[in-house]
């Protein structure tokens, strides 16, 4: 079976896949943490829409 070729890239585009999955794995994190924090609020009667926009409102709302 053949295999088919790949082309080399360049410095600069390793460099900006690597930034890319950084960014994609701090918005998982970023993701988590503002899921846990929801839930933890829940506990004590603190519901809040989803999302990060949803906890910057309720956040800076301060209710």
């Amino acid at each position: 079976m053949a295999s088919k070729s790949v082309a080399v890239r360049t410095e600069a585009q390793q460099a900006v896949l690597a930034l890319h999955r950084m960014r994609q794995q701090l918005i998982k994190f970023r993701t988590m943490q503002i899921n846990s924090l929801r839930r933890l609020l829940i506990k004590y009667g603190e519901v809040m829409g989803v999302g990060r926009a949803a906890l910057d409102r309720a956040v800076v709302g301060g209710s």
